[in-house]
């Protein structure tokens, strides 16, 4: 069943209903935008604070996963950076729900080969708001 599921997501992305149901997701989208026209209203200390709060966020996510667990509770500048090769092929340990709630995704390979990764419809759904954002912007 999760591999139907699967692939029934990626065949509802490259239709119209995928715009609405998944780039454009109800439950997502729209308080996506609205952080962006906040923080575009917001001071320097308020951008900065939500920016902090987001890396708390980010940093509680990741000390969940297989690989940042060793981690937790450590400050951003003491996890190592990652390399693409340490992911490649262990791309599960990094996952903070089960594989069939994502999306696949993948880097352009630049490097010569590229990374699978997976998504959730919120980060689907922020990614979207960011192209969408300076178009709404102007009316």
């Amino acid at each position: 069943m999760s591999q139907w599921v699967k692939n029934l997501g990626e065949r509802l992305k490259a239709l119209e209903l995928g715009e609405r149901y998944i780039r454009r997701n109800w439950l997502y989208y729209p308080e996506a935008v609205r952080t962006f026209f906040r923080l575009q209203e917001a001071s320097l200390d308020e951008r900065k604070a939500f920016a902090e709060r987001r890396l708390e966020t980010v940093l509680r996510a990741a000390s969940k996963t297989a690989y940042g667990r060793e981690f937790r509770g450590k400050p951003l500048h003491e996890w190592p950076l990652l390399p693409k090769e340490r992911v490649r092929g262990r791309e599960e340990e990094f996952l903070t729900r089960p594989k069939w709630l994502t999306s696949h995704g993948s880097t352009g390979g630049t490097a010569g080969i590229p990374l699978k990764l997976y998504r959730s419809l919120q980060s689907i759904c922020y990614e979207q708001a960011t192209y969408d954002y300076p178009l709404l912007s102007v009316g």
